[in-house]
């Protein structure tokens, strides 16, 4: 025969700082730290996000705390040329020789990016050359199908059982 019993939970006082939660396979709540609303994004207590390329911002209980990256006074040595790199928040110093600049944007020697498609590039001694992404030769397995998904240069071998690809 089942036996049924009813659980009892302690009455639970949460702090102003805390939200009453009942976490999943659990009978009774429990108190965790409140949570950030940001431009209707929730973060977790704890739960760091860049804001921009200078400032990163922490949940704390509920408060949203955050730092700008304090970026010291750039000074370049003769021959070199002070650069704003995408993605990073302070100017760095690279050397004028050899460096390019690409679409309004300064590299340095030695530096390859993406482009557009498979297209990568490279700054060379002050040339940019560009090429194409090189594929190496895929052998499929039996069962499985040579595919060329959206926004990856090189075809994959994907298997038939039990997956869908869309084709477009």
């Amino acid at each position: 025969a089942a036996q049924c019993f009813t659980a009892s939970c302690q009455p639970l006082l949460c702090g102003q700082d805390e939200v009453m939660v009942l976490p999943p396979g659990r009978c009774c709540p429990g108190c965790v730290p409140k949570p950030c609303s940001v431009s209707g994004r929730a973060y977790q207590h704890g739960e760091q996000w860049k804001e921009n390329t200078c400032i990163t911002c922490v949940c704390h209980r509920g408060e949203v705390r955050c730092l700008r990256e304090t970026c010291n006074a750039t000074t370049c040595a003769k021959g070199e040329s002070k650069v704003q790199r995408p993605g990073k928040c302070c100017e760095e110093c690279v050397s004028s020789k050899g460096s390019c600049l690409q679409g309004g944007t300064a590299r340095y020697h030695g530096e390859l990016w993406h482009r557009a498609g498979c297209d990568f590039c490279l700054c060379d001694e002050g040339r940019v050359t560009c090429r194409e992404a090189e594929c190496a030769a895929v052998e499929c397995a039996e069962g499985e199908e040579l595919i060329h998904l959206d926004g990856k240069c090189c075809p994959e071998c994907i298997s038939h059982n039990g997956s869908c690809v869309y084709k477009g």
